[in-house]
């Protein structure tokens, strides 16, 4: 089991066998259980929603609110999907593989102000407060980043010395 996110002592995860299920595991109990019966990958719980590539509905973004179990749809692609995402503070970021439109965007987390960020395949999006890193994935060893929060007006080159 690869976890996707950890929080308040329980480990969330899409079950990778099976149904795919959102599964929580509490370290306090040794007891797995699952959250959500739906056909997940990367599951991962913030801020009262668990956010995850729904399998079953084309390999688009949603997010589950906890509280009340109502499933948002915050992107779903025309054509191909929705293959990574980073969820950081009130923004997602998310790569969309194949298609008319591959390549990096940026929303709020509950599905407004997309942006369409950069253009091709991705590899990898890490987030800080201040940045967003990522590169492409024909050039795994070039870095790029761009603002986390803040209006984007360059894709910005890291040269590591």
């Amino acid at each position: 089991y690869s976890p996707a996110c950890v929080h308040n002592g329980t480990i969330y995860f899409s079950d990778p066998a099976g149904k795919h299920n959102i599964l929580s595991y509490d370290t306090k109990t040794d007891k797995t259980s699952v959250l959500y019966d739906c056909n997940s990958y990367l599951a991962d719980v913030e801020n009262g929603y668990a956010y995850y590539i729904d399998l079953s509905k084309n390999y688009s973004l949603v997010r589950l609110n906890m509280s009340n179990k109502t499933l948002e749809l915050l992107y779903a692609p025309e054509n191909g999907k929705v293959i990574n995402y980073n969820v950081y503070g009130n923004k997602i970021f998310f790569h969309v593989e194949g298609g008319d439109n591959a390549g990096l965007y940026r929303m709020n987390v509950d599905g407004t102000q997309l942006e369409y960020v950069a253009v091709g395949e991705i590899s990898g999006i890490h987030c800080t407060s201040r940045y967003t890193f990522f590169s492409y994935y024909e050039d795994q060893s070039t870095l790029y980043r761009i603002p986390t929060t803040a209006p984007i007006t360059t894709i910005e080159e890291i040269s590591i010395n």
